[in-house]
């Protein structure tokens, strides 16, 4: 067991570190906007938004000015900025 424990924190302290990288803020825009119209799994978010919500547009719908695959790319920016923010972009919330 201690070998075992040993090894792992060598190879851990041998290891280059490296940053991570995730996407530029613009990308994830894009990318955002881009899923808020692609169907998984059998639903979207169009009939999310007429059955559910009761917006009879859906995504067609436009609040201040914005449809709503804008404020959804809108909303991925919002989470990438400022750099604070993105310490719990990927918050578990099954976690204390």
């Amino acid at each position: 067991m201690q070998k075992t424990i040993r090894l792992i924190l060598s190879l851990a302290f041998l290891s280059p570190l490296s940053p991570s990288y995730a996407y530029e803020v613009e990308s994830h825009r894009v990318i955002a906007e881009r899923a808020a119209i692609i169907e998984v799994n059998g639903s979207s978010l169009e009939r999310t938004l007429q059955d559910e919500l009761g917006i009879a547009e859906g995504l067609e719908a436009e609040f201040e000015g914005r449809s709503i695959q804008r404020w959804i790319g809108e909303g991925a920016v919002f989470e990438d900025e400022p750099d604070d923010r993105v310490v719990n972009h990927f918050h578990n919330p099954l976690l204390p």
